[in-house]
């Protein structure tokens, strides 16, 4: 039985010339039988990881994250080349307040021959490169990520919050900031890094942006937090407090 095996640090990466076992058991499914190969990878770290492709082959697994312990498999043609990949960051449980990280590839060429089924390992300690060269393992990078939280300690419910045009609720799907409670939202591989953004709210039919901006760089965390005192700006550049203009709503 022939075997190729490249490892680089603790990347499993084995190929054994044996047929590729039909039932597959895969939570994540498979991509379907588009070559002479086959490839399976799962997900041994402690991430969610996302649209991984090699050769311009796309392992399209449903719904599009391999979370951790999942696995997905495709049937692929031969060839050579890096595996990209992408982290997904999950806030409140909900996939659309989520955030990805893409911009990563294993650290090894992989090489595919005609006839070949094979396993690939993602764990922890996987040695990975980011989209600026840099090398670390998979538990480094997964754990890099900016993060802004909205905290609200007025007195009031606080509606249709956003920053960079990301929606802030206490739940999700929701459009409001209950007063007591924050929302915290994650980003990665910041193309706006160091932007200088106010954030929005909207008390009654009109929206308001705070006087106070909120820069958010690639690794950071910030914080914002609302009180009765926070000025906020209408259109026409006036200042209030939001205790004055939501005082004049009642």
């Amino acid at each position: 039985m022939k075997k190729i095996i490249k490892l680089f640090a603790i990347f499993t990466l084995v190929f054994i010339a044996c047929e590729e076992d039909e039932s597959n058991n895969d939570k994540n499914g498979s991509t379907g039988n588009v070559g002479g190969a086959s490839l399976k990878i799962k997900n041994e770290s402690s991430f969610v990881i996302s649209t991984l492709l090699w050769n311009g082959h796309l392992f399209a697994v449903q719904p599009s994250v391999i979370l951790p312990g999942g696995r997905t498999s495709g049937y692929i043609e031969e060839g050579s080349g890096y595996i990209t990949f992408a982290f997904y960051h999950s806030d409140n449980g909900s996939a659309d307040m989520g955030a990805y990280t893409y911009g990563f590839r294993t650290q090894s060429i992989l090489v595919v021959e005609e006839g070949q089924s094979g396993e690939i390992i993602f764990t922890n300690n996987t040695l990975i490169v980011d989209e600026d060269g840099k090398q670390d393992i998979l538990n480094n990078f997964g754990n890099k990520i900016a993060t802004l939280k909205i905290q609200n300690d007025s007195s009031y419910r606080l509606n249709e919050v956003s920053w960079n045009n990301t929606n802030f609720s206490t739940i999700p799907n929701g459009s409001f900031l209950e007063q007591g409670t924050s929302a915290n939202r994650r980003w990665s591989n910041l193309h706006f890094s160091g932007a200088n953004l106010p954030i929005k709210i909207r008390i009654g039919t009109y929206d308001y942006i705070t006087a106070e901006t909120v820069s958010v760089g690639k690794w950071d965390k910030e914080e914002f937090v609302f009180n009765n005192s926070t000025i906020l700006i209408d259109n026409d550049n006036n200042k209030k407090t939001l205790y004055e203009l939501i005082s004049t709503l009642n």
